[in-house]
């Protein structure tokens, strides 16, 4: 057994999911290095992120195959649980039943913490499920204060650690003029592609009067009509990358609660890449961005088209909030910044 302990992590995904990339994954050597032995067992594999939402009765079949295998994989990895100081537990055990792998779970006697960044209490038949697992929890650790205000219906002892970013995979490409159209960008799972639509129409009125690239970058492309789209296929080698090549990074949502749930990781990926980010400001949107220093927001499509507008316009001003943007992410977003708070916390909670 290791000095500091066993955690065992069951994740959602692999490092194609953000969430588990970068809630758990990027972590794992701050934990190592601390004197930790950690275990991984992952819900479901890369397979079941390739084929997004599903439409066809194709890609449904295959979706609730892929959802099978992982149940039989997550019951066999629950007896794992028995040998662990602590168990971590991203937002399910199993999302589509309800509760019994949890009940199951807590039988064996170990601290357990449950980790969210999205409010799954809004998912049908979730709600009650979610209250019923948090209040037999040691310890819920959420990633905004939205997130924080449903968790402590149910346990007191929440957490907010906020969705962070390993700088040093980011390392800062000057903002420059160049002869190419304005690139601005868009990075994300193909499943929140739908927030897309709340800025089709000011993207259509940009690009007749500024010659401009919209880019995907993501594990499938869409249309949108009237935009021109170059799609950027996503790897996580590449991704600093893709979006350091951007001009403009772009982060749209809806005002709805699960929007509001939202912890922003493509919104600080822009700007610890020190691109200026524009966003809907939403949820910790909001928190994160002085509008105009460090980023800006946009409410609504005129909004939208007028600041692009400005910012097409204005290479100065990109530099400057670029640079803002990146202090911003270092100072408190990093992972270089929360890696050992993280770590502290686990370990206050394995003491407790």
């Amino acid at each position: 057994m290791s000095a500091a302990g066993r955690i065992l992590f069951f994740t959602k995904g692999v490092a194609v999911n953000p969430a588990s990339r970068y809630r758990f994954l990027q972590y794992l050597p701050y934990f190592e290095e601390a004197g930790f032995e950690v275990t991984v067992r992952p819900l479901f594999p890369e397979s079941y992120y390739r084929w997004g939402r599903a439409r066809s009765p194709i890609r449904q079949t295959a979706k609730a195959l892929i959802s099978a295998t992982s149940l039989a994989r997550r019951l066999v990895q629950l007896p794992e649980a028995r040998e662990a100081d602590l168990i971590v537990v991203e937002n399910q055990l199993f999302p589509y039943e309800q509760g019994l792998l949890e009940e199951l779970l807590f039988t064996f006697k170990r601290k357990v913490v449950v980790e969210f960044d999205d409010a799954i209490y809004l998912t049908p038949l979730h709600r009650e499920k979610i209250l019923r697992v948090l209040a037999k929890a040691e310890h819920v650790i959420v990633g905004n204060r939205f997130l924080a205000d449903f968790a402590r219906l149910a346990n007191p002892e929440v957490s907010i650690v906020p969705t962070v970013i390993d700088v040093a995979r980011y390392p800062i490409h000057p903002v420059v003029r160049h002869d190419g159209p304005l690139r601005i960008g868009w990075v994300g799972l193909p499943s929140t592609m739908k927030y897309l639509k709340e800025i089709r129409e000011p993207l259509v009125r940009l690009a007749a009067r500024t010659n401009i690239e919209f880019r995907i970058i993501s594990s499938r492309s869409a249309i949108l009509p009237g935009v021109p789209v170059r799609y950027v296929r996503w790897s996580e080698e590449a991704e600093a990358e893709a979006i350091a090549d951007l001009d403009i990074g772009v982060m749209p949502l809806p005002d709805t609660e699960w929007a509001r749930g939202k912890c922003a990781a493509k919104l600080l990926q822009y700007m610890a890449a020190g691109r200026t980010a524009v966003a809907s400001p939403v949820g910790v949107n909001a928190d994160i961005i002085n509008h105009g220093s460090n980023g800006c927001l946009a409410k609504g499509p005129d909004d939208w088209f007028r600041i692009l507008r400005g910012l097409a316009d204005n290479l100065e001003r990109r530099v400057h909030i670029g640079r803002i943007a990146r202090q911003k992410v270092e100072r408190e977003y990093s992972l270089q910044v929360w890696g050992p708070k993280v770590v502290d916390l686990y370990r206050r909670i394995l003491e407790g």
